[in-house]
């Protein structure tokens, strides 16, 4: 048993996360429609907070918006999206269209593998947040390796600058080229 938690706040705590679970399992599929480009799917998770993780007399947060790395899908950030909602956030996770589960078209296919960068990924990304979380929402955007690369670029957007609250960018420590006072100066800001 966990030193200071009785067994009580400890089957309490269990019966949350297996609701984050069920949750996390409940995954549905956005297909987003891209002009020149066709029709994309990709699946997505929605994870709401406990009612035990919300605090009433704070100013409710924006709901995260969290993009995975490309090779990862969903289930590789799964803890972390189930330990937001478990820290009282509201939680839309979407995987990449090219993911095992998702769809793309040959257009798009054609699009990814031509771009210099990752527009065809962030214009994709930006019209299905609009779709799960709407565009006049204000948002928190989370990217983990490809999806904080990703991220950088909607925030590139206007609109996006505007709505985004707060922005996380999980990057592998070996994708980047960065001295140890580079590093120690991003992890004090």
């Amino acid at each position: 048993m966990e030193v200071g938690k009785t067994r009580r706040e400890l089957v309490r705590e269990s019966k949350i996360r297996d609701d984050l679970e069920r949750q996390y399992l409940n995954q549905g599929e956005v297909t987003v429609d891209m002009p020149g480009l066709g029709k994309q799917t990709a699946r997505y998770t929605i994870i709401n907070p406990p009612e035990t993780a919300i605090n009433p007399q704070e100013e409710p947060k924006p709901p995260v918006y969290f993009i995975p790395g490309i090779s990862n899908d969903l289930d590789c950030v799964k803890s972390t999206l189930q330990e937001l909602a478990y820290s009282g956030r509201k939680v839309v996770g979407v995987a990449f269209p090219e993911s095992f589960m998702g769809t793309i078209t040959p257009e798009f296919a054609q699009a990814v593998q031509t771009s210099p960068d990752l527009e065809p990924h962030v214009e994709f990304f930006k019209r299905a947040e609009a779709q799960l979380i709407g565009e006049n929402t204000d948002v928190e955007l989370w990217g983990h390796s490809t999806g904080a690369a990703i991220i950088e670029q909607v925030l590139n957007d206007p609109k996006f600058q505007e709505k985004t609250t707060k922005a996380v960018l999980l990057c592998p420590s070996s994708s980047v080229d960065i001295s140890q006072a580079g590093l120690s100066l991003g992890m004090v800001k």
